[in-house]
């Protein structure tokens, strides 16, 4: 991810900050131990915030980035207390990138004719969408597991790209990758789903180097 971060963001991210003078910065939502957090450090940015219910998790980010000035928001995300407190870190602060991983059991269940975000058993993947609609990020990146792809024809995911464009105000298009492609010791197939906001006036590019799957 560190790869993919540093690859993609400068083509759309102002000079200033590609020149360093100013860090890039990005929100972590469901960061579990970190990962994400890591891959946008290498890749030049400061993490504002992060947010997970896992203790032990948040024990593991808490140690590798709170040197680096980041606050770790343990707790529900759907509970109005954490959703504020996570917003409260990002209040003033221009956020580049929300990044995340929502768990989204209920994908595999929705039907053709609902929309996804409406469904009640999706509530985390809401609660991104919402976060995404508060901040008004320069972009975004949401992972998950690469069958959304495929699922119910690719119906699915282009519902989750229609509710992740915002009404038109983010450009979002989605991939499966690999991280071995990226350096990475192991098969680990994901699915992302990048979006750049409209107003930037340039689309989502994935680096050239690595491995699409079909």
């Amino acid at each position: 991810m560190d790869q993919l971060a540093s690859r993609q963001t400068p083509a759309v991210l102002p000079s200033s900050r590609r020149r360093g003078k100013v860090p890039f910065t990005c929100l972590d939502l469901f960061c579990g131990a970190g990962g994400l957090s890591e891959g946008f450090r290498q890749a030049g940015f400061h993490t504002v915030a992060a947010n997970d219910y896992d203790p032990a998790a948040g024990a593991t980010f808490k140690s590798n980035h709170a040197q680096y000035g980041t606050k770790f928001v343990l707790g529900d995300i759907t509970e109005a207390a954490v959703m504020e407190e996570l917003l409260h870190h990002a209040k003033g602060v221009t956020i580049d990138v929300v990044a995340g991983g929502p768990p989204c059991q209920a994908f595999s269940q929705v039907r053709n004719h609902k929309r996804i975000i409406d469904d009640p058993r999706n509530s985390l993947y809401r609660r991104f969408v919402h976060v995404l609609g508060e901040v008004r990020p320069r972009m975004f990146v949401m992972e998950n597991v690469p069958g959304l792809e495929n699922l119910a024809g690719g119906a699915i995911r282009r519902q989750i790209i229609e509710d992740l464009e915002l009404d038109g105000e983010y450009i979002v298009q989605s991939r499966v990758v690999d991280a071995a492609a990226f350096g990475v010791p192991q098969n680990r197939q994901r699915v992302l789903f990048v979006g750049v906001r409209r107003d930037l006036r340039t689309a989502p590019v994935f680096p050239s180097g690595m491995q699409l799957m079909d």
